[in-house]
């Protein structure tokens, strides 16, 4: 009789980072559970899969046999992402149906597939680090699957001030590489250590010193992409004008335009200095009103709610976080809007009505910014449902766009009897407008459902008031409905005909 296999799907295997008492007695009283009671441990049980071996056959022509698998763990674990349906349906024992096979070619092997597409009678899927928040990573059903995992595509080069790099290659292993030589690659997601070059591009993403170093489309000048029947290199320039960019092409694709193998990227002096500062405003509408009128902004400006601002200030030690709101009861905001600013190369000038406090709220962020996701680690586990939604919106929607979120969601988590808590942050500023990052948890007797309702009302408000459907998560499979006009029928060709990745 064979064992049953396990394997964790949350992130980082399931580790969860300390928290206050504090912390956990707030979170447990507003969503009504035991923090003392687990419910689930974040693994899944993996059924044995049946075998195509046809499709095998086929594979081998193209793909050596060690860069093939039909494991079930790495058939599942390769039709997951991290969106929080996903969670809800693994914690209930739902597995979505895998793909078929996984292959892990070397770009050679990929550009021969792609010049012999007609052969195989498969979908082909892409990914990266899988961290899609989206659905990002779901596989289409109805049809044999494959996954092109994209771990071999590692070559990283040098060229002046750009490198060229494997669509592998994670933002951590960009970085050690290329810092040794006093460089950075500017781009910082929260899932950096993970999420990769090409998942970047084919997700139009950006990274959290947006501010100085520019979003993905400002960071890369070329890339080479394999399509069907053909390859395109498109080689780095300062500026080409002949006819659309092979950029173009692929960001914010999501994958539907072909593979990316690698991409030109800039790359930047690593700072010599990097300034922290702290700050609180009277009020998350007080900060919104001053960042607005800002003409430039901090490498990192991260402004939160008050909601936001009194969960972080539980991680502080009672004593600490007494003697701060003292002093900021003295200055008039003392259940004010918390501000992070983290400026590379010289301190950033004070910000109109904001009270500085020091440095070590900055460095603190600045040093556990990619372990946010421990946090949600210690909510699912909990049968709590931990959810973000992000937008950008001109400086004149943003306020209304917040509170009227906000005061739809606590709305619709009452009617459906369901207990929550939602907090939002401003990030990746711009001139004309910002991003706002929603954060909320949820607990309900029907997860699913309190979460398709949250988010529809969610997303409503969003879009009646003028944001983006996402300002940087992709639309995955999630938000396809909600692109509108001649757009959303793009999107829906794409989706339902598989232009690219149904070969027959």
């Amino acid at each position: 009789m064979k064992m049953a296999k396990y394997i964790n799907v949350l992130y980082d295997n399931g580790d969860e980072i300390p928290l206050s008492n504090e912390t956990k007695e707030y979170l447990s009283k507003m969503l009504g559970f035991s923090w003392d009671r687990p419910v689930w441990d974040g693994t899944i049980s993996v059924p044995d899969l049946p075998r195509d071996e046809s499709l095998l056959r086929e594979l081998r022509k193209y793909v050596s046999e060690e860069r093939i698998s039909v494991e079930p763990e790495q058939r599942v674990i390769h039709s997951l992402g991290k969106s929080s349906l996903e969670f809800i349906n693994l914690m209930h024992g739902k597995i979505p149906d895998p793909v078929d096979a996984v292959i892990f070619p070397r770009e050679s092997e990929i550009e021969e597939l792609m010049r012999s597409c007609g052969k195989i009678d498969a979908v082909f899927t892409v990914t990266g680090g899988r961290t899609s928040v989206t659905g990002g990573v779901a596989c289409k059903s109805g049809h044999k699957t494959v996954c092109i995992d994209t771990s071999n595509l590692k070559d990283l080069t040098f060229s002046e001030s750009m490198i060229t790099a494997g669509a592998g290659l994670t933002g951590k292993e960009i970085e050690d590489a290329i810092e040794k030589k006093g460089f950075t690659c500017g781009f910082f997601p929260e899932s950096f250590r993970y999420s990769t070059v090409g998942g970047w591009i084919s997700t139009k993403a950006t990274g959290q010193e947006s501010n100085t170093y520019g979003d993905i489309e400002d960071i890369v000048s070329g890339v080479k992409i394999a399509r069907k029947g053909s390859i395109i290199s498109e080689k780095a320039l300062p500026r080409n004008s002949a006819g659309p960019s092979a950029v173009s092409i692929v960001l914010g694709a999501e994958g539907q335009n072909g593979v990316i193998l690698s991409a030109n990227m800039k790359i930047f002096r690593k700072p010599e200095k990097r300034h922290f500062s702290t700050v609180f405003f009277r009020s998350f509408h007080d900060a919104i009103n001053a960042i607005s009128e800002m003409d430039r902004y901090p490498t990192v400006l991260r402004v939160m709610d008050e909601t936001e601002t009194s969960v972080s200030l539980l991680e502080i030690n009672r004593k600490t976080r007494d003697r701060l709101r003292r002093y900021l009861r003295l200055r008039g905001t003392v259940d004010g809007s918390l501000g992070i600013i983290v400026n590379n190369g010289e301190k950033f000038g004070r910000i109109r009505g904001s009270v500085s406090v020091g440095s070590s709220g900055a460095k603190s962020w600045y040093e556990g910014r990619y372990l946010r996701p421990r946090m949600a680690n210690s909510l699912w586990k909990r049968g709590i449902i931990s959810d973000t939604m992000e937008t950008s919106a001109f400086w004149d929607s943003v306020e209304r766009i917040h509170s009227e979120t906000i005061s739809a969601f606590h709305k619709t988590v009452r009617e459906n009897q369901g207990t929550g808590m939602i907090m939002a942050h401003l990030s990746h500023q711009y001139l004309e407008g910002s991003c706002i990052y929603f954060t909320f948890l949820i607990n309900g007797e029907k997860p699913d459902m309190l979460l398709k309702h949250v988010r529809e009302v969610m997303i409503q408000v969003i879009l009646d008031n003028g944001g983006s459907i996402t300002h940087h998560h992709g639309l995955g499979s999630s938000f396809h409905e909600y692109v509108d006009g001649g757009k959303r029928n793009l999107f829906s060709e794409l989706r339902d005909e598989k232009m690219v990745w149904k070969w027959k």
